[in-house]
Order: C-alpha cells, then structure tokens, then sequence
C-alpha cells in the first residue's frame, strides 16, 4: 500500500504547488521567463489556459487527496490496538498539514518557475481532471441559474482603487490620490470599455503602397509622410501583404551597392491583424508582449477598416503625445487674419465656433470638432488647400498631418456659396 500511497502524495503536493502558483503568479515575470529561455508564446498560452489549469490541478489535489483518505482508513483497519491507531492518524495529520503548507508556500514564492516547468505536464492535468472540471462548471451553471442570474459567462476583471475618507483622523489617513493619478485610473477604466473601431485611424487616412514598389519611391514615402512603418498591399489595398520599415529598407540600401536591386516586398515584415470589435485595453497588452507597434484593424467582412498603433492606444490614457517634429499649438486656437477670415486649429470644438461668431454648426453629429466636420464633409483624409463650404462658410484645409488635418481656415463672408450650402472640392 506504501508503494501506491506515496506517488499519489507526490501528486497531491505537486497539484497543491501549481494550484497555489496559478493563484499567484505574475504576468510580466512569466513574460520575462519565457523570453529569456526562448519560448515567449508560452506565457500567452498560459494566460489563456491559467484558470482552466487551475481548476485541473485543484480537482487532481482533491481527488489524490480523497484517496489518501480511504488509504488511511484501510491501513487502520490492520491496526490491533487503539493506541496504535491514534499515533498512525495524528503522524498521518501533521504529514498532511505541513506538506499543504510547504507546497502551498512554496507554490506561491516560486509561481513563475513552477508554472513554466511544469507546463508541458498540465495538458495531461486537464484531461484527467475534464470530467471532474465539466461538472464543477455544470454545477456552477445551476446555481447560477437558479439563482436568477443570466451572466454565466466568467465574470469581468474589476479595478478596485481606495480612495481615503476626508472624514478619517489625520495620523490614520494614507496620502491622497494626486488628481493627475485619479484622471490617469479613469482612462484606463475607460480604455477597458473602448472597442478598436473608436480608437483606430480610418482607412481614409492610411498611408500605403503597392507591393510592386521601389526601393526609391518606398524611400521617398517615408520622407514625405514622417512615417517610420507604411504598409504594403497587394491586389488591391484591403489585401495587405505586409508592414515595410524605414529602419530595414534605409539599412538594406545601404548594404546594397545598386538600390535597384532592394525589393521592399522581400523585407516587409508580417502584419498584425485585429477585429474592429477588439477591446482596446486588451490590445495594448498583446502589442506590448507580442512587440507589435501596430496593427491593421479588419472590419467584419474582412477588409481593411483603419489602422492603430500602440501610441494611439497610450494617448487614450494620457493625452496627446508630441515629438519634437511636432509644430506648438499656438495660445489662442482662432486667429483672425483680417476682415472675414479666421484661421483656426482643427481641435476647435463646434460648439465653441457657434458661440464665439453665431454660427449654426452641427454639434449632434458624431464629430465635436471643425477638423472632424472637415473629414466628414470631404470624406476623406485631405491634401492641404482642399476648400469645402458649409451653411455658408468657407473652409480651406491649411496643413495636414500625421494621419488628421491640423489647422484650417474659415471665411464668415465667402463670396460665392454651393446651392445646398455644403459643397467639398478640392483646390
């Protein structure tokens, strides 16, 4: 009996460690392992099986544990003397309490390794335990249901922040929140309920090239566009074949005696495709593990909807990001040019025109401001000295870029008008 007791121990201790590690473990620091010894698609594996592994391990402690039980109880039944049967279940009791708590402790302090080493093994853990798994789960769904609860889905991930009471004695108070910190915990609680689509630069405003393209006029994009990726389309520009780097094809050149002989296809690396419906917050985690810096967003039908880059998503959370090749927002964003004419910054909100000249833009829409009003009016992303005109104004795009028109120029009195009052064209 000892020889079959002790392996099912060894089980039982091992079930409990990766338990406790499942509960435990840190994503960053398993990325982190993972990486250093090679196998960096181990940690998304992980994160997307932890909680069934989970559920494996801790039906497999259970079950090893149960026999155990019924091991122990058939070994007493040799026992001739009562004495003998009290020493036997208390050295049997300690053996069990120290061994949960060593393996408990020692599944928590060495979640990471644990988990790692021990893997390749959970895909035999979740077979012997899916029968015991399926009806926890099925149980599960019948309290809920009975319950009166319709969610039986797993429950959300929440974000739980203390905030200290005003109303607490000074020397028991831990220190506020700085109003900076509560605005940054607000976007990113707001980030997790963002789809893709709301973020994304629309397919007007991607900058692409044929795959047939040269080595010279890929070179002269980027130089013009300010990009450092652009990507490539095959057939047509819902087919993308891959995202050309500035840093390779000015790298690859420069190896190359001839440039001719550089073909930017070759060196495109794979895209990054993600649905429209993706949440946000959780693309930002996979671009960060997967070092995607962008990703080209699918729309339903499976053709090319916009583009995101991991800055769009940062600037959710913190606000425009500038670089130094990015020109200062002048102090007042309505300059007046003379007479009739304003030039205007495209962040300008269209309620604050209506107020300050007593015009009628629309501020019902799905844009808020005159820059949103100019894409949508011409439908597109423009070059600049595009002109349209609206209720009676016109407009004339001044400078276009990085992927969204910057600032603009209104006439209150233009000369002529379209018939319908809203006419685009370009100059």
């Amino acid at each position: 009996m000892s020889l079959v007791c002790a392996p099912i121990f060894l089980v039982h201790l091992v079930s409990i460690a990766l338990t406790k590690a499942l509960q435990s473990y840190s994503r960053s620091r398993l990325e982190e392992r993972t990486e250093a010894l090679n196998r960096p698609h181990r940690a998304d594996e992980i994160a997307h099986l932890d909680h069934r592994t989970e559920r494996a391990s801790e039906s497999i402690a259970v079950l090893s544990g149960l026999f155990l039980a019924s091991a122990i109880g058939i070994g007493t039944a040799h026992l001739q003397t009562p004495a003998a049967i009290v020493v036997l279940i208390f050295l049997i009791c300690v053996l069990g309490v120290v061994g949960y708590v060593v393996a408990g402790v020692i599944g928590e302090v060495f979640a990471e390794p644990i988990i790692d080493s021990l893997w390749p093994a959970t895909t035999v853990i979740r077979a012997v335990a899916f029968p015991l798994t399926m009806g926890a789960e099925a149980i599960e769904r019948i309290v809920e249901w009975s319950s009166g609860s319709d969610k039986n889905g797993p429950r959300p991930a929440s974000l739980e922040v203390e905030v200290p009471n005003e109303s607490e004695d000074d020397e028991d108070q831990e220190p506020e929140i700085p109003e900076k910190a509560r605005d940054l915990l607000s976007s990113v609680v707001e980030l997790t309920r963002t789809n893709v689509s709301e973020i994304m630069q629309p397919r007007s405003a991607i900058v692409a090239l044929p795959a047939t393209v040269t080595a010279e006029a890929a070179a002269e994009s980027f130089r013009k566009s300010g990009r450092s990726r652009i990507p490539l389309y095959g057939s047509n520009r819902d087919d993308i074949v891959g995202m050309l780097l500035a840093k390779d094809l000015l790298n690859r050149m420069l190896f190359e005696n001839d440039s001719s002989k550089v073909v930017p296809a070759a060196i495109a690396r794979p895209v990054y495709r993600v649905p429209e419906t993706k949440n946000a917050f959780n693309l930002l985690e996979e671009m960060r593990f997967r070092r995607a810096p962008m990703a080209i967003v699918l729309d339903e039908y499976g053709g090319v909807a916009g583009l995101v880059t991991i800055e769009d998503l940062l600037e959710q959370l913190v606000g425009p990001i500038h670089d130094e090749y990015d020109a200062p927002a002048p102090a007042d964003p309505i300059v007046p040019l003379g007479g009739s004419k304003f030039e205007l910054d495209a962040s300008v909100d269209l309620e604050d025109l209506n107020d300050r000249f007593g015009v009628h833009l629309p501020t019902d829409d799905e844009y808020q401001t005159i820059g949103g009003l100019a894409l949508h009016v011409l439908g597109r992303l423009p070059e600049p000295g595009a002109t349209f005109s609206y209720e009676g104004l016109d407009f004339t795009v001044l400078e276009v870029a990085d992927r969204s028109i910057r600032r603009l120029k209104m006439d209150l009195q233009p000369g002529s008008q379209g018939a319908d009052g809203r006419t685009g064209r370009s100059a």
